[in-house]
């Protein structure tokens, strides 16, 4: 199984509970990196970058994100706050999959991918806020994805242990919160309570 067919057939929703809280974590739709991934193997030796900068939803991934608003209408108790990450994949699965769900949002460069390629460096929050107006960018700095020298462009691969970190400080942060009910889109992290 290739690295994007593991993703294509439905969003991923699985519940874990992390300091009391039921925290349920959706995988985004399928991306246009995701289908690049499907006919290349990221881990030949000739494997090239295609520079898909924060890679978007095919019209797949939009669907998946609009079927999953069926299942999430009726979702109980309704969640307490809505977390994704600042990549736009997770964004906008976000968007359509809580279309109609009143819920706060919350984003945090904590939750978005580990940084292999293009796909994964982000967007500057101003460029973000012109196209997803129901979430505040105004904290996020203007590099927020992981980058070692700093260069918003630059492909820095995340290290393991960088990442791992990364991953206990989201954990924390999702403790700090009263919510007991919270999706994470993981990219999209919706969390009811963070199951372990």
């Amino acid at each position: 199984m290739t690295h994007a067919s593991r993703f294509r057939t439905s969003n991923n929703i699985s519940a874990r509970k992390i300091d009391d809280k039921d925290i349920h974590f959706i995988r985004h739709g399928v991306t246009e990196m995701n289908v690049y991934l499907g006919r290349y193997d990221y881990d030949a030796a000739d494997f090239i970058d295609p520079l898909m900068y924060d890679t978007r939803l095919t019209s797949e991934g939009e669907d998946m994100a609009r079927k999953l608003n069926v299942k999430l209408h009726s979702l109980q108790p309704v969640p307490e706050l809505l977390v994704a990450s600042p990549l736009s994949r997770a964004l906008r699965t976000a968007d359509l999959a809580f279309e109609g769900i009143a819920v706060p949002r919350e984003i945090t460069p904590l939750a978005a991918e580990r940084v292999w390629h293009a796909s994964d460096i982000g967007r500057d929050p101003n460029q973000l806020a012109h196209e997803f107006d129901l979430w505040n960018f105004e904290e996020l700095e203007s590099v927020w994805w992981y980058s070692q020298s700093g260069h918003p462009q630059a492909v820095d691969e995340e290290s393991p242990g960088s990442f791992h970190k990364r991953m206990e400080a989201l954990r924390e942060w999702l403790g700090r919160y009263p919510s007991s009910f919270v999706p994470k889109l993981a990219h999209i992290l919706f969390a009811h309570t963070m199951c372990t």
